[in-house]
């Protein structure tokens, strides 16, 4: 009786130890995580996400009509507002409100795909299976070409039919269109993940 009210005591003592002591801090510091695992950890993700996507076509498909649908919808809204780009007033109220929908439409997406990972995500953190950098940027790799394949049919729709010139300014156009929904990408996994 007296060995066993011992153990319980040492044990209590161990754990105490364990928890407050400055020398056992070392055990339950991370350790250190290589290149070479971060791109292996990285690659695996983002095959894995890749993958999931492919499952997930038909919301894909579904984003993309919207999407042209929407380049229709404001491209009539701003039918010839550009006059071969010599209105800048206008131009800069097309430009504006193309950038938001894409902001927004990219956040809101990858907030509501990002949030159905994040209870498996969590537990294999916990698991230590890979870093929260590869986890992250597998994620962004991944729906890298969505993003890319949803901006530029709303972006040349609206494009043209606000009777701008098909000049340099258009590549120029693409490519802010298409920063920006990757912008928006960035912040919805940023909202999803400061919220969780």
């Amino acid at each position: 009786m007296n060995d066993t009210k011992q153990q319980v005591e040492d044990n209590e003592k161990r754990c105490r130890q364990a928890i407050s002591g400055p020398e056992n801090h070392a055990i339950f510091e991370p350790k250190p995580v290589s290149c070479l695992q971060h791109t292996l950890q990285g690659f695996s993700l983002c095959t894995r996400y890749s993958i999931a996507l492919a499952r997930q076509m038909r919301a894909v498909a579904f984003r993309l009509i919207y999407n042209t649908f929407l380049g229709i919808l404001m491209g009539g809204i701003c039918f010839e507002v550009g006059l071969g780009g010599q209105t800048a007033r206008e131009n800069a109220g097309y430009i504006f409100f193309s950038v938001i929908f894409l902001f927004i439409g990219a956040m809101v997406s990858s907030a509501r795909r990002t949030n159905r990972y994040m209870c498996i995500y969590q537990r294999e953190r916990f698991n230590r299976w890979y870093s929260s950098f590869s986890f992250y940027l597998a994620k962004m790799l991944a729906e890298l070409p969505v993003e890319i394949i949803m901006s530029v049919p709303f972006a040349s729709i609206t494009y043209f039919m606000a009777g701008n010139p098909a000049n340099l300014v258009y590549f120029t156009h693409i490519a802010l269109c298409v920063v920006t929904a990757c912008m928006g990408h960035v912040f919805g996994v940023l909202v999803v993940a400061v919220s969780q």
